[in-house]
């Protein structure tokens, strides 16, 4: 039987839609699988604290050689509460891997979040990026400062979620773009049977 080029063509069109069809399927068990994913960890809330048992020196930073105080986290991007107590005043720094490069080489100050004359403060406000960060605390008061700080990460984790909407809406571009160019086929095949016929 012989099958003409035109016939061939069709042939190789239609099985790379086939293909677009099942990588779409593919995108949207990966997108939907993200979205459970997502959805089950911010069900629940990742709760944590801190406390300074060795009290900070007037005017000194909680990075200093006496106190050795480092507080870093890896915190993905969801809602972020923070509840400060402290005997004394305190200034706190939230900063970021690049700020705290900035400040561990050069002292300078670039932080993510501050707030100044902390006595008792709750707050919150949203992780930009999965990332690590680093709580920088300052003591301008002429008293020793013990301070309590508790952490607590809720919500969804936004990389995730859009992750997941991606993947979802590119399996539905690519079989709904495999079922248009389907249809075309199918009305091409019609035709050159048509024209093979007569």
């Amino acid at each position: 039987m012989h099958i003409s080029l035109a016939s061939w063509k069709l042939i190789e069109v239609d099985v790379q839609m086939d293909k677009s069809a099942k990588l779409g399927v593919i995108c949207l068990v990966i997108g939907f699988s993200f979205v459970v994913g997502t959805f089950y960890r911010s069900i629940s809330t990742n709760s944590f604290g801190y406390r300074n048992f060795v009290p900070l020196e007037a005017h000194s930073w909680s990075t200093n050689k006496e106190t050795a105080i480092t507080m870093q986290y890896f915190w993905a991007p969801q809602d972020l509460r923070v509840e400060v107590k402290t005997n004394a005043t305190i200034d706190m720094y939230i900063l970021d891997a690049e700020g705290m490069r900035a400040w561990e080489s050069d002292g300078v100050l670039k932080p993510t979040w501050s707030s100044n004359n902390i006595t008792q403060l709750v707050f919150e406000l949203q992780v930009p990026i999965r990332a690590e960060y680093t709580f920088l605390i300052y003591n301008p008061t002429g008293l020793l400062a013990v301070y309590e700080i508790n952490f607590t990460l809720y919500g969804y984790e936004r990389d995730l979620l859009w992750i997941s909407i991606t993947f979802i809406l590119a399996g539905f571009i690519l079989i709904l773009a495999s079922i248009l160019v389907s249809r075309r086929l199918d009305r091409k095949k019609v035709c050159l049977h048509s024209k093979q016929v007569t």
